[in-house]
C-alpha cells in the first residue's frame, strides 16, 4: 500500500495544451514520454464501491497490465491524497475470473472485497487518454551540492482524451502533478502548479477520472461522486500543542471549507470567516506582510460570496408574501440570478483557483517563517493553552 499525493489542474481553453512542453519550467526535463492509457473502472450494478469509498480499476501501461485500488477520497484545493493498492495481473487471467483481489490486505478482503462482491463486478466506464510525462527532480536548496537529500520528484503528466461511458463521453485536458519517492510534503507541487499558472489558463481539478466516469450517463450513482465543500466541524485543540500547530488546525478546517461549486456558497462562507478571524487572532505571531496578499485575496472572494448569500436570504424572505409584490418577488430573483453568474465566473477562474494554490502553498509551506523573528518563533512553539489565557486575560481587560 502506497499514499498517493498529486495536484491536479485543469486547461480552461483545451488548445492550450500544446504550450505546456515549452513552459521554462519544463526546458531542463527534455522531451516528455508518450503513451496511450486505456483503463476499465469496475464495480457492482448498485455501485457498492462507490457508496464503500473505493475505486477498482486495470488498465495498460507500460506493456502491462496493472490493478488499481484507490480510495475514493474527494480532492480540495486541486490536492488529492489517497491510499492506493496497485499490483500487476495476468490478462488471461482477467478475461477469465476478473479483478483479483488475493493481494489486498486481509481485513479489506474480509469485510469489503469479499467474494460475493467478487462475483457482482462488472466493467462499469472507461478512459482513454495520452499521456505524455515530464520528471522534475526535488532539489534541497539547503544542500552543498545541489541534490535532493530524500531522493524525491514530481511527475508532471499531460492528460488529454477522454472519459466514455456507454454514449456518454467527457473531454479530459488535465496536468496531473505527483510526488514521487521519499517525499510526502506537497508544498512543491503548489509551487510548481503556481509557477506553470503564471503563463497557462490553468484551473484546478477537485473531480478525479473516476468521478467523472461515474457522472456520465447510466453510471451515475443516486448519491453524488461530486466533491463538495467539507461541512465545518469543530476545531478540537489539545491545550499542549503549539500555538503554530494550533493555527495551521484552524486554518486547513476553513481551507477544506472552500471549493468550486457555487450551491455551497453558504459553507464557503463559512470558512472563510473562520479564516479570516483566524489570521486577525494570531497576527501578533504571523507577520502581516506574509499573508497580505491572501488577505485581499480572501476579501475578493469574501465579497463576491456575501452579495449572493445576500440575495439568497432576500429571495426567501419574499417568497410566499402577497401576490402585489411579484414584481418585486420577480426582480430580487433576477438580482440573485446575476449574483451566482458572477459567483460562478470567479470560482471558476484562474484567479480564485491562484487563491487556493497560495493558500495551500502558504500553510504546508509555513511562509509566515521565511522571516525569522526569534520572539515570535518562541512564542509559536509555546503551548496554545497559554496564548489562548494570555488573550483571555487581554480581552477581559
Amino acid at each position: 500500500m502506497t499514499i498517493e499525493t498529486e495536484l491536479k489542474l485543469r486547461f480552461l481553453v483545451p488548445e492550450d495544451t500544446a504550450k505546456l512542453s515549452t513552459h521554462p519550467l519544463l526546458a531542463n526535463a527534455g522531451v516528455g514520454a508518450v503513451e496511450q492509457l486505456i483503463a476499465t473502472y469496475y464495480d457492482t450494478p448498485a455501485r457498492e464501491l462507490l457508496e464503500l469509498g473505493f475505486a477498482l480499476r486495470v488498465r495498460r501501461e507500460g506493456g502491462r497490465l496493472l490493478q488499481t485500488i484507490k480510495t475514493a477520497k474527494a480532492g480540495f484545493g486541486g490536492l488529492h491524497q489517497r491510499y492506493e493498492w496497485e499490483r500487476e495481473v495476468r490478462e488471461d487471467a482477467m478475461l477469465k475470473d476478473g479483478p483479483d483481489l488475493s493481494q489486498l490486505p486481509e481485513i479489506l478482503r474480509e469485510e469489503t472485497f469479499n467474494a460475493d462482491l467478487l462475483k457482482r463486478l462488472a466493467p462499469c466506464f472507461t478512459t482513454d487518454f495520452k499521456r505524455t510525462q515530464w520528471i522534475l527532480p526535488l532539489v534541497d536548496e539547503g544542500s552543498a551540492d545541489g541534490r535532493d537529500a530524500k531522493g524525491g520528484y514530481v511527475e508532471v503528466c499531460l492528460d488529454q482524451g477522454e472519459v466514455r461511458n456507454g454514449e456518454h463521453t467527457a473531454p479530459l485536458h488535465e496536468v496531473e502533478l505527483e510526488l514521487k519517492g521519499n517525499d510526502d510534503d506537497p508544498t512543491r507541487l503548489y509551487e510548481i502548479a503556481l509557477q506553470l499558472q503564471q503563463t497557462l489558463p490553468l484551473v484546478i481539478e477537485n473531480t478525479s477520472k473516476a468521478q467523472r466516469g461515474y457522472q456520465l450517463g447510466a453510471c451515475e450513482p443516486s448519491a453524488s461522486f461530486a466533491p463538495v465543500p467539507q461541512k465545518a466541524q469543530p476545531v478540537a485543540l489539545n491545550p499542549e500543542i503549539s500555538v503554530q500547530e494550533a493555527f495551521i488546525s484552524i486554518m486547513n478546517n476553513g481551507y477544506a471549507q472552500l471549493g468550486t461549486d457555487p450551491e455551497g456558497v453558504h459553507r464557503m462562507q463559512g470558512g472563510l470567516r473562520r479564516m479570516r478571524t483566524c489570521l486577525s487572532l494570531f497576527e501578533p505571531l504571523i507577520p502581516p506582510d506574509s499573508s497580505r496578499a491572501l488577505r485581499a485575496e480572501l476579501s475578493w472572494i469574501a465579497h463576491i460570496l456575501g452579495h449572493a448569500r445576500d440575495w439568497d436570504v432576500f429571495t426567501e424572505t419574499l417568497d410566499g408574501t402577497d401576490e402585489r409584490l411579484q414584481s418585486l418577488q420577480r426582480e430580487a430573483h433576477e438580482k440573485r440570478q446575476s449574483c451566482y453568474r458572477d459567483l460562478r465566473e470567479a470560482l471558476g477562474s484562474v484567479r480564485y483557483s491562484r487563491l487556493l494554490l497560495n493558500l495551500g502553498a502558504w500553510l504546508s509551506g509555513r511562509y509566515w517563517l521565511s522571516n525569522p523573528d526569534p520572539e515570535a518563533w518562541e512564542a509559536l512553539a509555546r503551548p496554545v493553552g497559554e496564548f489562548a489565557a494570555r488573550k483571555q486575560d487581554v480581552d477581559g481587560e
